[in-house]
């Protein structure tokens, strides 16, 4: 997966990797960009991945205001400024466009609260003015055509899918339940069936909450202690809760429902939204927040719900405001991140301190992830980890979504506090997804991801009581539930304590919580980084180094400022030998991955080690690695502009697809003395002798005579790569190894190659003709899908099975199958919209319905 922050210059690799996410794995439909959504309910085993959009939607993002003319919302015949936008928005039958962030959108969007980002100072914004849904007649064309037709606009800075997101289910309640009239001195036990409070007229003279003993989560995090903290700061903070709505005329919420005070009913404030006294419903597009499902009204009861009041319970912050924006159906819990988006802006210009998200899929999506990104710079993002018990373990673009789980947005974003659920013992509840390294704040995960995904928080899930519908009170349980409790018990924090940055309050709040989170420790937390740790400025970036027992220094710890804020940072970058007498001898996993404005970095002399990613997605184009470094781990320059790189002999581990994503990339060279990696006969690759394999290659590549084995995305974005030969004693062409060379035109396959690997030629644009080995006896899913200039193909004979091999690819028009068939399989021609001949031989014994859909 690509790091996000190389927007500016990723239009095409954005197209490349959606069609890659589509094309190496078909049977998910949608690899890196299209992982489906987590369902409604809890399970222990790993989510399936299928498509999950929006149909008749595309989300795109404009280079310019000017493409739609600034325009809020556009139905109709949708004429933009520009003539070739205008052409294909006609062409894909587009019936409306909608402007997703109109209020916040802007760089210099109008915050009153400008909150410091993580690396302690404020962050640099995206334009997200340009930001669109788009809609179109679904009968006329797929998503993944008019995303195809979009993307090589040039006034389009990516396209994707709307995709769906879903609440994180409630589980219900085990608890055996008696329904007690509820006095201020008894003892309840609970059941699935909802309980009604007294309205508090039994006993007038208590205002103690009768179902404060049942809340065992509010002591859990410490919540009494830090309630009796004095309170310095009296702005009663704002809780956006966006969920299926609220029940504002819950008595144990009403008072604490926020009102936005500046409208009357007629858009007095003139934000567009006419009557939104007490937030937005953008499901239906109306001021009516009513929650028919439950689920808002729980979670928001857990945040904020009235205390001391004499019914009902005690919210984490029962002096918060609740804003309910309503964003999931009441059906299923179901919404798409258009409308995710559009609450986000809205929160975050009506002055939400905190946002709750109880809810998220297995999705990346670019858009999302800079809408959150825009939400930070004013607000504390919570967000629920999700209840499919599922390690954290970051999914590869190419590899097989069956073989591990994967993040679970936004929880997972570095900009968001993702919240794991806890069982009343303290121990992960046993439906919990989960950080494969625990809750903690500089983890190293399982698996190399730009983006240093991450669970932070463990916070109580389980036995959760909180108001419902009807006026009446529930327990459940599920990470829908620690995500409120968390934003509530941060809201309270907020009122007693002054953080000076968002990463000061994560760094505080992990710091002081080795298992469930405990908010008097982060109250009484100091805040001061470790004494051996040193934070120094060179030119115009601050880079943390971290003193180690061997009294040596590792440079950027994932505090760097470089890292946290990828916008940020100046072009050029000396790292020192030594800091105070001290050695600099490692560069951190992560440690300036995604800073995209470093274009140069001078390395020291005393460097041993480049961590994972350490330089992942930098505008690098040259550098010189010192002799004397003996580790390079996994993608450490992936993403990177580095024309040529030179590998020293005194490197003894070299990790995988470290120059992965270099599509700039023309030369390689590994010193032969190497014992376990060189680079023979000038083949100008990183060649693994042990397995004969090469591992990491560039375009003028010469493949060594004892190579038998192309390795998986060895030579994946090449740009430079024209024609090429494989060799008869290349045996075995893995996953994605020539995935997305954009401008491959012609390979020539020579007899003695056996297998051909899933999506290994996929994305393949140029691509024309295919000539496969009669030596072939397998070829993988999406071997050859997305080769949009495909025309003819010459099969073997061995090949009994075809599944998902030429998905999309758009430009075939006849095919004859040959005889010794017996199956097409699943997708094997889908999306092949210009087929208009099929020749089937008599030796094809089964037809699978989904081989020829889409085949219009």
């Amino acid at each position: 997966m690509f790091h996000q922050s190389k927007i500016k210059n990723m239009k095409n690799l954005l197209s490349l990797m959606l069609v890659c996410g589509m094309a190496l794995n078909v049977s998910a439909q949608h690899a890196a960009h299209s992982r489906a959504a987590s369902p409604v309910g809890g399970g222990k085993s790993a989510p399936a991945l299928t498509a999950d959009y929006r149909q008749g939607q595309v989300i795109v993002k404009f280079t310019s205001s000017s493409v739609m003319q600034g325009k809020r919302r556009v139905k109709g015949r949708l004429a933009p400024a520009n003539n070739a936008v205008g052409n294909v928005l006609q062409q894909i039958g587009a019936e409306e466009a909608e402007q997703l962030m109109p209020l916040m959108g802007a760089a210099n969007g109008n915050a009153a609260r400008r909150a410091k980002a993580q690396s302690g100072k404020d962050t640099a914004e995206k334009d997200l003015s340009t930001l669109y849904v788009l809609r179109f007649d679904s009968t006329k064309t797929t998503v993944e055509r008019a995303i195809e037709q979009l993307k090589v606009l040039d006034e389009v800075e990516y396209a994707e899918p709307n995709y769906i997101i879903r609440a994180v289910g409630a589980i219900p309640s085990s608890k055996s339940l008696t329904t007690a009239t509820m006095q201020t001195t008894q003892t309840h036990s609970f059941s699935s069936s909802p309980l009604r409070a007294t309205n508090g007229q039994d006993d007038a003279a208590s205002t103690e909450d009768p179902l404060r003993s049942e809340q065992w989560y509010l002591d859990a995090i410490n919540m009494p202690a830090l309630w009796e903290k004095p309170i310095i700061n009296p702005k009663r903070p704002v809780i956006a809760i966006l969920d299926t709505g609220v029940d504002i005329t819950h008595p144990d919420l009403a008072a604490n429902i926020w009102t936005n005070t500046a409208e009357q009913g007629n858009d007095e404030d003139g934000n567009g939204f006419t009557g939104d006294l007490h937030g937005w419903n953008f499901i239906d597009d109306t001021p009516d927040v009513t929650d028919l499902n439950g689920h808002g009204t729980h979670c928001a009861g857990i945040a904020a719900a009235v205390g001391d009041n004499g019914i009902g319970i005690k919210g984490a912050n029962p002096d918060a405001l609740i804003m309910p924006i309503k964003v999931l159906n009441d059906a299923d819990g179901g919404g798409d991140e258009a409308t995710i988006i559009r609450a986000l802006d809205y929160a975050t210009a009506n002055g939400a301190d905190v946002i709750s998200m109880s809810f998220a899929g297995y999705i990346y999506s670019i858009a999302l992830d800079y809408a959150i990104r825009k939400a930070y710079t004013t607000s504390v993002l919570v967000a629920s980890a999700g209840n499919n018990n599922a390690c954290m373990v970051v999914y590869h673009t190419h590899g097989n979504p069956e073989e591990g789980n994967l993040p679970h947005f936004p929880a997972a974003f570095k900009y968001v506090i993702g919240v794991q659920a806890s069982s009343e013992t303290g121990e992960l509840a046993d439906f919990s997804n989960f950080d494969c390294d625990g809750p903690l704040y500089c983890s190293t995960a399982n698996e190399v991801s730009f983006d240093w995904y991450n669970y932070e928080l463990l916070a109580p899930g389980t036995g959760i009581v909180s108001t419902d519908l009807g006026h009446q009170y529930q327990e459940r349980k599920g990470t829908s539930m620690s995500c409120p409790l968390v934003a509530g018990a941060i809201s309270s924090l907020m009122q007693r304590k002054n953080v000076e940055s968002r990463k000061d309050l994560l760094h505080s709040l992990v710091k002081t919580s080795s298992g469930v989170v405990d908010m008097l420790a982060t109250y009484e937390f100091d805040g001061e980084i470790a004494p051996q740790t040193i934070t120094k400025t060179f030119g115009e970036v601050e880079i943390c180094f971290v003193e180690q027992s061997d009294h040596t220094l590792i440079c950027g710890t994932g505090e760097s400022l470089a890292y946290y804020d990828c916008d940020f940072g100046g072009s050029e970058i000396t790292i020192p030998d030594e800091i105070d007498g001290v050695q600099v001898t490692a560069i951190a996993d992560y440690a300036f991955g995604g800073a995209n404005k470093i274009t140069s970095i001078n390395l020291p002399k005393s460097l041993r080690k480049i961590g994972a990613a350490a330089f992942a997605g930098c505008s690098i184009k040259d550098l010189i690695i010192p002799t004397g470094v003996v580790e390079i781990s996994d993608m450490a320059f992936s993403g990177t502009q580095l024309l040529q790189l030179n590998i020293p002999p005194s490197v003894i581990h070299i990790g995988d697809r470290i120059l992965e994503d270099c599509s700039q990339l023309t030369a390689i060279s590994v010193d032969n003395k190497n014992p376990r990696y060189d680079s023979r006969n000038q083949c100008n690759a990183i060649v693994e002798t042990k397995t004969n394999k090469i591992i990491q290659g560039c375009g003028n590549t010469r493949i060594p005579t004892d190579v038998t084995v192309i390795g998986k995305m060895a030579f994946r974005v090449c740009n430079d790569l024209t024609s090429l030969n494989i060799p008869s004693h290349v045996t075995t062409i893995e996953e994605g190894a020539f995935a997305c060379c954009e401008y491959l035109k012609e390979v020539t396959l020579h007899e003695g190659i056996q297998r051909i690997e899933d999506g290994a030629f996929g994305g393949c644009y140029r691509l024309s003709n295919i000539v496969l080995p009669s030596t072939l006896e397998f070829i993988g899913k999406s071997a050859f899908g997305r080769c949009d200039s495909l025309k003819t193909i010459i099969w073997p004979n061995k090949i009994d099975s075809i599944n998902g091999v030429f998905n999309m690819c758009y430009g075939l028009e006849t095919i004859e199958i040959p005889e010794g068939v017996k199956c097409i399989g699943d997708l094997a021609f889908t999306d092949c919209h210009n087929l208009t001949s099929v020749t089937i031989p008599a030796s094809v014994e089964s037809i699978k319905s989904t081989s020829f859909g889409n085949c219009i």
